[in-house]
């Protein structure tokens, strides 16, 4: 096993840029005065100081009143724990280039560099949701894997419909940034939300070429089945009030993925909704660590 200290930099966070053809166009759809007023709050301020905004946000990206204030409330303390972190406290936040008023000519990746880096651990290619790039859930995967380089990709509003070659690109610029000569290890990739469908099509035609994906708080969508077969390893995490756990569609889709032969497993935390990663940390950050072990069998 090879490890060693990375030359340059202790344990750090690192926002990487490179050029690139395949950034996500600006957002459609949402009131543009709004939008606009958002993006100057976000260019004046930290994304820690900006969390105040984000009931706001989440009303505009489609959530309720009720949703986009416990949201807010879940996500306060998240935010307060960064800022306590010497770690990510100056982190630079990736959400102005997720709300570009044009589309990017360069592509934007914040990236968790440990103090070791051990190449045989598989880094973490980290895939988000609708609302664009936070640091909060790139915070939590850090804390639970301290020993492996995270690379979170920002994509725009939603990370569903990421690029394949824009990530190959991230991937690229993360081993320029590591100065290292070989390849990392072929990635895990891990998606939250509306991520979840972007990692399923990454995932699935180009199963050779990562460890194995993780989806939290999302299930695969039907166009999503037919590139999945023997060989392929996925893991599911979902609350148990999500709509597609209680009318057990999650379970049918795992039940057709087997069928298959692929190798996949579903967890469902009790009591817990669409938030359980802000909500049910603890309990989150175990089942997550049990479905990365899996993936190694």
């Amino acid at each position: 096993m090879l490890v060693f200290a990375l030359s340059g930099f202790a344990q750090t966070v690192a926002t990487l840029q490179w050029p690139s053809r395949y950034a996500a166009k600006p957002p459609a759809g949402i009131d543009t005065r709004w939008l606009a007023t958002y993006r100057l709050g976000l260019s004046s301020m930290s994304e820690a100081q900006a969390v105040g905004l984000s009931a706001t946000a989440a009303q505009m990206i489609g959530l309720s009143l009720e949703q986009a204030g416990r949201l807010q409330r879940l996500l306060v303390p998240l935010y307060d724990e960064i800022k306590k972190d010497d770690v990510f406290k100056s982190v630079r936040s990736t959400l102005p280039y997720c709300y570009s008023e044009s589309t990017p000519t360069n592509g934007m990746a914040t990236v968790y560099l440990p103090e070791k880096l051990d190449t045989n651990l598989p880094p973490i290619v980290f895939v988000h949701g609708y609302g664009g790039s936070f640091l909060w859930p790139v915070h939590l995967l850090a804390k639970t894997f301290p020993d492996r380089v995270i690379i979170a990709p920002a994509y725009g509003l939603s990370g569903g419909n990421i690029h394949p070659l824009y990530l190959q690109q991230a991937l690229r610029a993360t081993q320029e940034r590591l100065q290292l000569e070989e390849p990392l290890p072929k990635p895990v990739l891990i998606g939250l939300s509306a991520g979840v469908s972007g990692v399923l099509e990454l995932y699935g035609p180009r199963a050779s070429q990562f460890t194995g994906a993780i989806c939290i708080a999302g299930y695969p969508p039907s166009e999503s089945m037919p590139s999945y077969r023997t060989g392929h390893k996925l893991e599911f995490l979902c609350g148990e009030k999500e709509i597609f756990v209680q009318n057990r569609m999650l379970e049918k889709r795992v039940e057709k993925l087997q069928a298959r032969g692929v190798k996949v497993t579903s967890q469902v935390i009790a009591q817990a909704d669409h938030f359980f990663l802000a909500e049910f940390q603890d309990e989150s950050m175990t089942r997550l660590k049990l479905a990365m072990s899996r993936l190694r069998d």
